[in-house]
């Protein structure tokens, strides 16, 4: 799912191929041994778990919209209660890992975060937190994507 040409590819057969979308439900995981990096450069469990997702709920939305139930679904989880600190600038290329929770917990925490802070401008998404500026990073990596790939 971290190689944009295929994502793009998937996603523009989904939306040649279906109506509408019911329900989105967006569970990309794992936590990984050790720091790993996408081809574009960035922290895997970043780049899956919260861009991605970011990614594929925006290029589905308008199915969404016409769809009965109009629903998306993270899953996340209550590792990044276990965080003592948030800072969305290390998202990308965090120092350390430390398995199931350090850029693990940090990348659902951004995924809850910008679905927060998007919810209000699409349909049915409800979280409790709030990050802008996770939101604009995600979102700089989903236009990148959209002008290098091409659509």
């Amino acid at each position: 799912m971290s190689d944009f040409t295929s994502l793009s590819s998937a996603l523009e057969q989904i939306k040649n191929n279906e109506q509408l979308i019911d329900l989105l439900y967006n569970n990309a995981g794992g936590s990984f041994p050790e720091l790993m990096y996408s081809k574009h450069g960035r922290e895997l469990h970043y780049e899956l778990q919260t861009v991605v997702l970011y990614i594929i709920t925006m290029e589905l939305k308008t199915l969404l919209k016409n769809g009965t139930l109009k629903r998306v679904v993270h899953t996340s989880t209550n590792a990044f209660n276990t965080m003592k600190r948030f800072d969305p600038e290390t998202l990308d290329s965090p120092a350390q890992n430390k398995m199931f929770f350090g850029p693990y917990a940090a990348s659902k925490l951004a995924l809850s975060l910008w679905t927060q802070e998007l919810a209000p401008h699409l349909v049915a998404l409800k979280f409790v937190q709030h990050a802008p500026r996770v939101l604009e990073k995600v979102r700089a990596i989903y236009e990148y994507m959209y002008n290098e790939v091409g659509k």
